[in-house]
């Protein structure tokens, strides 16, 4: 997942500078695969204090990937 978010922030910074959302939007969304692997094989809350305060560092960065990128609170059901 660390591999795969750097990679897609090398990609989306100039989308966003640029103000092309929804471009960098649709690049985000290919990180599925490897979010979905890493919630199927990596569990974040363990108890060495150092390897979980890295994944959810790690959780942090994508959050704040997506965050550049879309305001979610504002979606509406």
């Amino acid at each position: 997942l660390a591999n795969a978010l750097v990679g897609a922030r090398d990609k989306v910074e100039p989308m966003v500078a640029e103000r092309n959302y929804a471009e960098a939007l649709n690049e985000l969304a290919d990180l599925k695969e490897p979010v979905d692997r890493f919630f199927d094989d990596v569990m974040v809350m363990v108890d060495d204090a150092a390897l979980k305060k890295n994944r959810l560092a790690l959780l942090t960065q994508l959050l704040q990937s997506f965050r550049r990128v879309a305001d979610f609170s504002r979606i509406q059901a």
